[in-house]
């Protein structure tokens, strides 16, 4: 038995190492290029040429975290003639964190930032697969199976629980998480730090409104225009083309004015976004939509108690509940203000919702938020 487990363990496939630490970086100043691997992302490497990277190892793969991505770059790998030529191009994609393969190996490479560039975090990797830490994102999904609405970066676990991570992570559902807050530059790595951990590989949609607490919901819609807030909720809507939605409890949760206005626009849009006579210019790109299932956080109509204690295979047999908090770990910039993945009996459980639209009848098992609608 000893022997069959040694042999499928050489048999696996070996990661690739992060040789981060063994690389030097110039040019730029000591402190700029410290700022490169510190692992923080209030701090960064900024300029607007290049960014020379040595190992002692070949470099296979660069993770790259941005703080202002440029409009273009290039990778160029040096030859063993001391040549350099392009290996790699900017992804279309526009993503903040993005890996570059770097199939060859190189001894150097250089980052080519066509304008203005700032870099967070970089990562140097060598040869083998590449570790799952790595975000490497798929675009934005055109058609998903569920649309989370958050009004801020850390909600999606903080009053979402296992969501996340059961739907997209477990059962590999299309998740898309939309914010209707426009989150600094800090606050959007970890949010996608947050969503990598809980399983989600499609990029997120993120608002343009500005954060802000409110103490009323009308506060929120003064500050961010009625119109404004609806039309993008609309748009999530028919080009997204969700079958359930989930987001936020109509009082707030706490009270928070925008977290009521997202209940109160999700229910809104429902309507409009299946009606061709609302917001026509939306209608004319994307047609309309019917939203099948809507539910509310803490919601007394349609009520249930999901069930994020469950193991989770696709997470090493942790639950749902438990890679939230994970999750939740990755929004430091949040931790002073004393939140936390709210539990089962918690007066904000992450476990309760409410069905409070549905096109399908009423859900029966109480425990699923896609019941009565066919896979995709």
């Amino acid at each position: 038995m000893w022997l069959t487990g040694l042999v499928l363990l050489l048999c696996l496939p070996a990661l690739a190492e992060d040789i981060t630490a063994g690389s030097s970086f110039s040019p730029g100043s000591a402190k700029a290029v410290r700022a490169l691997t510190d692992r923080d992302y209030t701090t960064h490497w900024a300029g607007s040429g290049a960014l020379t990277i040595k190992a002692e190892q070949p470099i296979h793969g660069l993770y790259l975290c941005w703080t202002q991505r440029p409009e273009g770059y290039t990778v160029e790998g040096e030859s063993q003639g001391g040549l350099w030529q392009e290996v790699a191009t900017l992804p279309q994609e526009g993503f903040a964190h993005e890996y570059v393969p770097l199939e060859a190996g190189y001894a150097a490479v250089r980052l080519q930032p066509k304008g203005r560039a700032r870099l967070a975090e970089i990562y140097v990797l060598g040869a083998g697969d590449v570790p799952s830490w790595v975000q490497r994102w798929r675009p934005t999904v055109d058609k998903c199976d569920m649309l989370v609405l958050a009004a801020h970066p850390d909600d999606e676990v903080v009053m979402f629980g296992g969501t996340l991570p059961h739907y997209a992570g477990q059962l590999d559902k299309k998740v898309l998480v939309a914010t209707m807050t426009t989150p600094s530059t800090r606050r959007r790595s970890e949010l996608l730090d947050s969503l990598w951990t809980c399983g989600v590989k499609d990029y997120p949609v993120f608002g343009s409104f500005a954060d802000k607490y409110f103490r009323s919901m009308s506060a929120a819609y003064k500050l961010w225009g009625t119109r404004k807030v609806r039309s993008f909720v609309v748009e999530l809507y028919r080009k997204h083309q969700p079958e359930a939605v989930v987001t936020h409890d109509k009082r707030g949760e706490y009270g928070h004015g925008a977290h009521q206005l997202c209940a109160d626009v999700a229910r809104a849009a429902v309507d409009y976004a299946a009606n061709p006579e609302n917001y026509v210019d939306i209608y004319e790109q994307y047609g309309t939509w019917q939203v099948k299932k809507l539910y509310l956080h803490l919601a007394k109509e349609g009520a249930l108690e999901m069930d994020w204690d469950a193991p989770l295979s696709a997470f090493d047999g942790k639950t749902g509940f438990e890679v939230a908090q994970d999750a939740y770990q990755k929004h430091r910039s949040q931790h002073q203000f004393g939140f936390e993945v709210y539990g089962r009996k918690s007066r904000y459980s992450s476990y309760r919702f409410g069905l409070v639209h549905t096109t399908v009848g009423p859900d029966r098992q109480m425990n699923d938020f896609l019941e009565n609608i066919p896979s995709q």
